[in-house]
């Protein structure tokens, strides 16, 4: 009959069958937890539905019907012994990836067993139950990891080249030499007349300015008698963009005032220039002292003077923008500041061969922000789809980086 095979039994038939070490002490697990059901003998449809219950992945059809077979004739058949074979397989396989998931435990198994959750891992001599949110969580959270690691490559190369452009597109080292020879120039050669070593106070600063500060502004000229015009050129290559701008801060009481004057379009450089033309420098001079002079201010009072003005560089395509500021501390001491800064208006140079590598570099950089678009795009359309709780799951820390990647990239 169908209702005359015992835990024992069972322990026997699977041990013969299996074989392994590691598998026969899974077949006296089953038969004592068989035992323990408090039956002496089972149908043969129990030992099927115990076996449902214990193992996981689930047997297939035609394996449980093997093992019926095999236990129902009494002997060793062949397709029983390959079922549990292939049952025996499938449990080490999944034992084997449990194994390797260092958090296993900690992650997503609780260690209480729940009753119809219970799962046997063929090698292990322990039982463990699943919770739902955990698992959950865990599984989420391996594919974040995942799905970092995947894109982990595009996103350096994405750097790579986004640096790339931007050494490119800004021109820094050329900037930096164009501002470094402004600043020199200014400043002056002559270690007893730069400005950075000899403004002590507001008499050491004017004489600068009418020694060294205009003169080396107006230094170098061309003349261009046809056009009655002239060219004043700083740093051999930088020529003088319109007028000079000369900045004084004071301090009246607890207030601070400012006032300043464009020394070339001022009343009193235009009056020297209507009678001496093209002498920009002597109209700089005396606009400067006019100045300086008139009001008449205590020198005790004054806080700040700068100077400022613009150059271009027509063979580098550059613009700049010098300026000197020299302050008087309340304590007494002087900071001397000469501050030069270039901008580029060249975007692309195709004389020294580097615009054609640029341009490709451009090009690749459009066509990743825009392939990073376009798979954003997807999963919002998709997540949508599926309703508002998706929706609002999609905006986690790492897609909201990708979308702000993806305007600084639209922006740039």
């Amino acid at each position: 009959s169908n209702a005359d095979h015992t835990s024992s039994d069972l322990e026997a038939r699977l041990s013969m069958e299996m074989g392994p070490e590691d598998t026969q002490r899974e077949a006296k697990r089953l038969a004592r937890k068989l035992a323990n059901c408090g039956k002496d003998k089972y149908d043969i449809e129990e030992i099927m539905a115990f076996l449902r219950t214990e193992l996981d992945p689930q047997p297939t059809k035609a394996e449980l019907e093997a093992i019926r077979k095999h236990f129902v004739d009494k002997k060793q058949s062949s397709e029983g012994m390959q079922a549990c074979d292939s049952i025996t397989s499938k449990g080490r396989r999944f034992a084997e990836k449990a194994v390797t998931l260092h958090d296993f435990h900690e992650s997503f198994l609780d260690p209480e067993q729940i009753p119809g959750q219970i799962m046997a891992t063929r090698s292990l001599d322990f039982q463990t139950a699943i919770d739902r949110k955990k698992f959950v969580k865990a599984i989420q959270n391996a594919s974040d990891r995942n799905d970092a690691l995947t894109t982990l490559p595009l996103t350096l190369l994405y750097i790579i080249v986004f640096m790339g452009l931007v050494m490119a597109h800004l021109d820094v080292m050329y900037r930096q030499e164009m501002e470094h020879s402004l600043e020199s120039w200014v400043d002056g050669r002559d270690p007893e007349k730069t400005c950075s070593s000899n403004c002590d106070d507001v008499a050491s600063f004017w004489e600068w300015f009418t020694h060294s500060g205009i003169p080396g502004i107006f230094a170098q000229h061309e003349d261009n008698h046809q056009k009655q015009t002239r060219t004043y050129y700083l740093a051999n290559k930088n020529i003088l963009v319109g007028d000079v701008h000369l900045e004084r801060e004071r301090m009246l009481g607890d207030d601070s005032t400012t006032d300043g004057t464009w020394l070339i379009n001022s009343p009193k450089g235009q009056e020297h220039l209507n009678a001496n033309p093209l002498d920009y420098q002597g109209a700089a001079m005396a606009a400067a002292t006019d100045f300086m002079t008139i009001p008449k201010v205590s020198p005790s009072s004054v806080t700040e003077f700068q100077i400022k003005f613009s150059t271009v560089n027509p063979g580098v395509r550059m613009y700049g923008l010098t300026k000197v500021s020299v302050r008087f501390t309340p304590h007494g001491s002087v900071k001397v500041v000469i501050n030069a800064d270039a901008l580029s208006v060249r975007p692309y140079n195709f004389e020294n061969g580097w615009g054609v590598a640029i341009c490709l570099i451009d090009a690749i950089y459009i066509i990743m922000v825009c392939h990073l678009m376009f798979v954003e795009i997807q999963d919002v359309i998709d997540c949508a789809r599926r309703g508002w709780k998706e929706f609002k799951e999609y905006w986690g820390f790492f897609n909201i980086i990708d979308w702000v990647n993806i305007s600084v990239g639209v922006a740039s």
